[in-house]
């Protein structure tokens, strides 16, 4: 079962963006380390070309490559006839208002392919970790993925992640999402409209929390609050 939660929030200016993300990422990071994870260097299993993103994150990951990097990323769209990495049609918070709604949300069109990610080195190690999108942060398994099969993740740490995911996506309010790749592509050509693989982002229409996640996510809504300045779950 879900349900919605009040998520009041207080109106930032571009330049706030980027601060607010960092301070973000880093009350994420600090606040999982409480759960079991498996993950570690080395460990990539779930570091492919299917990585998604706001265009708000992928601005902040810009920042930092040179201009061979960006030469590299312009070159990285699949050429016609070749593999297509995922891209999705449906964000976050549009299939959240629809579960609200109690209405079944647009099938996600996306398809996850087979695709080494692009920023990791020759030992399996990103090269922009400090900088890695959110998506990447959110992946964390209580067993070795390439062991299992598939990624073990803990139920409560499940529904904070997808409440972090709704959260980006209305920080980054007029921005897009979409595959990492295409973002990244978008702002290092910009003006090239041949890109139809972002979709607009949707405000936050309310949570979606397990009834026994209730008063714990009241906590982590809490702490976040005082970590970031957000005013996500205030009551108003």
């Amino acid at each position: 079962m879900t349900m919605g939660v009040d998520a009041g929030m207080n109106v930032r200016d571009a330049g706030e963006r980027f601060p607010v993300l960092v301070a973000l990422y880093d009350f994420y990071d600090q606040y999982t380390t409480r759960f079991q994870s498996a993950c570690g260097p080395g460990c990539s299993t779930c570091c492919t070309w299917n990585v998604t993103s706001t265009s708000l994150e992928a601005d902040y990951l810009l920042e930092i490559l040179d201009a061979d990097a960006r030469r590299r990323i312009s070159q990285a769209l699949p050429r016609p006839g070749g593999p297509v990495w995922y891209r999705p049609t449906v964000t976050i918070n549009e299939t959240a208002a629809c579960f609200l709604a109690m209405r079944d949300p647009p099938e996600d069109r996306g398809i996850h392919t087979q695709g080494r990610c692009p920023f990791l080195d020759d030992h399996d190690l990103c090269k922009v970790y400090e900088r890695r999108p959110f998506a990447c942060r959110a992946m964390s398994s209580r067993n070795r993925c390439e062991e299992e099969g598939e990624a073990l993740m803990d139920p409560f740490l499940l529904s904070v992640s997808l409440a972090v995911y709704q959260i980006l996506e209305d920080m980054d309010a007029v921005g897009c999402t979409g595959n990492l790749i295409d973002l990244l592509v978008k702002e290092v050509t910009p003006g090239d409209t041949q890109r139809p693989f972002l979709i607009e982002n949707r405000p936050l229409p309310g949570f979606l929390v397990e009834p026994a996640h209730e008063r714990d996510f009241a906590a982590f809504l809490a702490g976040l609050r005082e970590a970031t300045g957000l005013r996500y779950g205030e009551k108003r």
